[in-house]
């Protein structure tokens, strides 16, 4: 499984196309001709993927609009974000980035 980080920006490869029925989204892989379905979190999930959201803002995002339980810690929905997003990559639907960090040259 890939290792994620909160600052992973995911992005969905052009060919990688999706329809949204109802609360469910159709995920389709035109290179493999498969077909995915996401259920209403997940699909949550992908709008906020194909928003170019990082890892981290879809985390806050999610935890903003679905209001979980007191005894749900935010290390369990970080670990859920992260299953749902490890999932997509491992079946070729997003692309995980890493940012660069620019260090400046002490020279200049």
């Amino acid at each position: 499984m890939v290792q994620l980080t909160e600052r992973d920006l995911v992005t969905i490869p052009r060919s990688v196309v999706s329809t949204t029925a109802g609360e469910d989204t159709l995920v389709h892989d035109m290179i493999t001709q498969q077909f995915y379905r996401l259920n209403d979190v997940g699909t949550r999930i992908w709008e906020l993927i194909d928003s170019g959201h990082t890892i981290h803002a879809i985390i806050q995002t999610i935890s903003g609009e679905y209001k979980l339980p007191d005894d749900v810690p935010a290390s369990q929905l970080r670990d859920d974000v992260t299953t749902v997003v490890a999932e997509l990559h491992r079946h070729g639907l997003v692309v995980i980035s890493s940012p660069t960090i620019t260090v400046p040259d002490p020279e200049s």
